[in-house]
């Protein structure tokens, strides 16, 4: 076996194994499962890759390994897009119906004409497996336009991001995450896209391994930051018993978890609460400013008086308390509130 299928099937075992972390840290978070999407991708795309490199593999193993590894290196952009926006809070847009049917419906188009032979049409033989043929047509700068563009846009919401949030370990984690996706994209994309466009084929793609920096920047992040341990997997059991109003907040403000008895009182359906922010809940705007403001001095509250509003309407009065939530490292994470109905 050659050191690059050594690599190949390293870089296979080391996404599947981020794929069940991610999901074992918290599988109801919206965050871990498009990051397992994202990692499932790189899987398929390499395990492709192990029969495009393999130097034994013919020419149709080859043409018909990397169709079926078109659907991870054409999909893994929107969905890292996806994930981008909801590390950043961006759940305006995504409560659009719309925005993500737009967003993935090139997906099955380029996957379509990569099946046809419309974006790459054939190989090269290089000592150490295959390289890319792109086709003449417009279709790989559709292709490559539609995955830079992703890309970029999510650079871009991971910069603001670094530069509007107040707490000191989302920035961190987003700086890792902004550096380490940024340079493995860039290395990608000149190894995949633009060398074999010149026609210089010195090496077969090799753009599947270079996400691997992404991986180690997510797995750093995840170790040293709390990297998708979100509140809600540690306080989930907790709250689903008592019998107050509970609702665990993020640092915006929207509601991560609200327990049974929330959803009974205020008349929503089992998770429909999930992803509001809490001023849909509070009928004191003021209140949910102040309970905003102290969260991030790291401030709690005694209870006080305020009005809640069901889904359908009806205010009523209710007793309300709040506390900051700090992770292990001394950050506050969010806002746990305990309401009851006066």
């Amino acid at each position: 076996m050659t050191i690059v299928l050594f690599l190949h099937f390293l870089c296979a075992a080391l996404y599947l194994q981020l794929i069940f972390y991610v999901l074992y840290k918290d599988p109801a978070s919206l965050l871990n499962r498009v990051c397992a999407l994202t990692c499932a991708c790189f899987a398929i795309w390499t395990f492709g890759d192990i029969i495009m490199n393999d130097p034994r593999s013919s020419d149709v193993a080859a043409s018909l390994a990397h169709k079926i590894d078109s659907i991870g290196w054409i999909s893994f952009a929107p969905l890292f897009l996806w994930f981008s926006m909801v590390f950043t809070g961006r759940g305006a847009i995504l409560r659009k119906k719309i925005f993500l049917p737009l967003l993935f419906l090139p997906s099955p188009i380029l996957i379509f004409q990569q099946w046809a032979g419309a974006i790459v049409v054939g190989y090269i033989a290089t000592p150490y497996g295959k390289s890319y043929l792109y086709d003449h047509s417009a279709w790989p700068y559709i292709f490559f336009a539609y995955l830079g563009a992703c890309m970029i846009v999510a650079f871009i919401l991971l910069g603001d991001y670094i530069g509007r949030v107040k707490e000191k370990i989302r920035r961190r984690q987003a700086f890792v995450l902004l550096f380490t996706s940024a340079f493995a994209f860039m290395t990608g994309s000149i190894d995949s896209f633009i060398l074999p466009m010149r026609g210089i084929h010195l090496l077969p793609s090799l753009a599947h391994l270079y996400a691997i920096i992404w991986i180690a920047g997510l797995v750093y992040a995840i170790k040293k930051y709390e990297f998708l341990a979100t509140p809600a997997a540690a306080g989930d059991k907790i709250i689903g018993a008592m019998f107050e109003m509970v609702f665990l907040l993020d640092i915006g403000g929207n509601i991560i978890i609200a327990n049974p008895s929330a959803e009974r009182v205020l008349g929503y359906a089992p998770g429909g609460l999930l992803g509001l922010s809490f001023d849909r809940i509070a009928g004191d705007k003021g209140f949910v400013e102040q309970l905003l403001a102290a969260t991030v001095r790291g401030e709690s509250s005694k209870a006080r008086e305020t009005t809640c509003a069901t889904k359908n309407g009806e205010v009523f009065s209710a007793t309300v308390s709040y506390t900051a939530l700090r992770n292990s490292v001394g950050d506050v994470v969010g806002t746990v509130c305990v309401a009851r109905v006066s």
